[in-house]
């Protein structure tokens, strides 16, 4: 697979960190790529994936690439960037963080097609929600060009675009972690769903 990564690892507030092991972002598994023997069975019996949440649109004809009776496959279609801000991807977006909201569904795996724009989207609206730090959502969202899908910067203007979304939740400046929880609550995703997410996803640093 290509650019697969575990979205866990980053510092938070209070001396905590997102917890690994949890959550992963990805390539998609079939289509252009044909998952591995191999791959399968790390995905299924080492990471134990329980939920494959794809992004990928009707004309990329989507399907599940791990076997159904075993990982959940979400099918739901959304745009990068500035298209979070449009009306017509909410109720996707919203689908997106409920399946993150729900502790049966873990672990995940996400995906589009290269696991670079629509993937980068969710992953820096997700880390961002947990309260991981402007610089870090960053480095992140770059680091996918250390993979074969070319560079991915912050100061492009679909980058910068993503930024002038939410902005329109009225809290953009200093706290970018409060303008994503601004825009994740437009989705009318609820306290009790954002508590939930936190819950499951942020931890104490280890210590020792």
């Amino acid at each position: 697979m290509t650019n697969i990564r575990d979205l866990g690892g980053w510092p938070l507030p209070g001396n905590r960190v997102v917890r690994q092991g949890l959550v992963y972002r990805s390539s998609e598994m079939n289509g252009h790529f044909e998952l591995s023997d191999a791959g399968r069975r790390t995905l299924l019996d080492e990471l134990n994936i329980c939920t494959d949440l794809d992004f990928r649109s009707p004309v990329e004809d989507p399907s599940p690439a791990l076997d159904t009776q075993r990982v959940k496959w979400i099918s739901a279609p959304i745009l990068p960037y500035d298209s979070i801000a449009e009306e017509g991807y909410k109720p996707a977006f919203r689908e997106v963080f409920q399946v993150f909201a729900d502790a049966v569904n873990y672990p995940i795996i996400f995906h589009c097609w290269g696991g670079a724009d629509r993937a980068g989207t969710v992953a820096f609206l997700l880390n961002g929600l947990l309260g991981v730090r402007l610089e870090h959502l960053i480095q992140d969202f770059e680091l996918t060009s250390l993979s074969i899908w070319g560079e991915r910067s912050h100061q492009s203007m679909e980058f910068k675009n993503l930024l002038t979304a939410l902005d329109l939740s009225g809290r953009w400046g200093p706290d970018m972690n409060g303008a994503i929880e601004a825009y994740v609550r437009s989705l009318d995703i609820t306290d009790a769903e954002i508590s939930a997410i936190r819950g499951q996803l942020a931890s104490d640093c280890p210590t020792g």
